[in-house]
């Protein structure tokens, strides 16, 4: 067994190029789905993969040599985006995983989500990359929700550190939807027909997703481009990556509906805790951050012709918890109750965001009821708002103001939000 194979076979880590480096134990849950609209153009990545092609896979794929055009997804252009995708993840972190599913409904290759026509062939590509000792791979269980897991080998490694371009050299495919009509999570991203509307839309993320590939947003003050943060609900660590290959910003309406939202997502900005976002830097000058505080609260009052006064959140409620403490949990409470469509849902939603071992994991339905009921008499113009699935229609005001701010300072933009 060669020492790539012996090294994937264990799951660890190797990091160098020599057979004297130390192995560590590899941590599957430090890993991100493969982007399948990873791209480049760069000389040198043709050369790259041209080689590594004719090695090990031609026999079995081999497009090269046919007459004809090739196909929008032919296997060969499907390897780019696996090997520039292993690349990155290897740059950004050797012992990061790609998650990859393993299974025909991943993959719908005529999607306008899928600009690459990624299919099936990613599966036997996968496969084949694994037998030849390219990578390392963990299979993962669909019934458990875990896809599996593939990381750059010791043997394709060696070939990335000879590698002749870098990290700016690859970047999203230009003809990456940025319109996405969802009714829930990725997989269930719906088909449309364009008009002159959503043509309008696109044009102006285009002329955004344009200006942010060649602008350099960075947190200077960081030793390493990793920030840690604790999610809400589990306390567990997650990681966010100051990644200038991760900018990417769409339009999200939800529910199936253009009419919902329409939140512009994206950027790894916009997963970094609240003090850090502060601290960034873009093209080597600081930010300045306005924090427009209430701003759904402020929403529903304009909705009722009236102006909002003052901190939505402080009550003047007296208590045992700190007021800072307490100001923060009735602001989750209200967010979530404006997005919840019953009192129960609202409730069971605030104590799955709170952290482990928050007193407010522990409250109850009258305790929280009761905090609800002081926020509505205090501010009785909007109290018909709680718990009335208002959100993503706020939501979609929202979006509209981040579009024409968005259209404003974005060159060539035309959109008619």
């Amino acid at each position: 067994m060669n020492i790539a194979t012996e090294v994937q076979d264990k799951n660890l880590i190797h990091d160098g190029c020599d057979n004297q480096s130390v192995y560590v134990q590899r941590d599957f849950s430090n890993s991100r789905p493969l982007d399948v609209h990873t791209w480049s153009e760069h000389l040198e990545v043709h050369a790259l993969i041209a080689d590594l092609w004719a090695d090990y896979f031609a026999v079995e794929f081999d497009n090269a040599g046919r007459p004809g055009r090739r196909a929008a997804g032919s296997p060969i252009r499907q390897f780019r985006v696996l090997v520039l995708d292993l690349y990155l993840a290897w740059k950004s972190d050797p012992g990061m995983s790609i998650g990859v599913g393993m299974s025909n409904r991943f993959y719908r290759s005529g999607s306008r989500y899928n600009a690459l026509h990624i299919s099936s062939v990613m599966i036997k590509l996968v496969h084949r990359a694994h037998e030849v000792g390219l990578i390392g791979l963990h299979l993962g269980t669909e019934y458990a929700g875990r896809t599996t897991r593939i990381w750059a080998a010791p043997q394709l490694v060696e070939r990335f550190a000879r590698a002749r371009f870098g990290v700016f050299d690859i970047a999203p495919y230009s003809e990456r939807e940025s319109i996405i009509l969802s009714r829930g999570d990725r997989e269930r991203w719906e088909e449309y027909d364009d008009n002159d509307w959503t043509h309008a839309m696109r044009a102006t993320m285009s002329s955004y997703n344009a200006l942010i590939d060649q602008t350099f947003i960075d947190i200077p003050t960081l030793d390493l481009p990793i920030i840690t943060r604790a999610q809400e609900n589990t306390g567990r660590a997650t990681q966010v990556r100051i990644d200038q290959n991760n900018k990417f910003s769409r339009r999200v309406f939800y529910r199936g509906s253009w009419e919902l939202g329409g939140r512009v997502h994206g950027g790894f900005w916009q997963q970094l805790p609240e003090p850090y976002r502060a601290s960034l830097w873009i093209n080597d000058l600081p930010v300045i951050e306005d924090d427009y505080s209430g701003l759904h609260i402020a929403l529903l009052y304009g909705m009722e012709g009236r102006p909002l006064v003052g901190d939505p959140y402080s009550l003047g409620i007296s208590t045992a918890y700190p007021p800072e403490a307490l100001r923060g949990w009735i602001k989750q409470l209200v967010l979530v109750a404006i997005n919840a469509g019953t009192e129960a849902s609202a409730f069971k939603a605030f104590r799955q965001k709170q952290a482990p071992g928050s007193p407010a994991k522990r409250f109850t339905d009258r305790m929280l009821g009761e905090l609800l009921e002081a926020f509505k008499s205090q501010h009785k113009a909007i109290s018909q708002y709680m718990c009335s699935d208002e959100g993503v229609r706020l939501m979609a005001i929202d979006g509209r103001i981040t579009a024409r701010i968005i259209e404003r300072f974005s060159p060539k933009s035309r959109c008619r939000c």
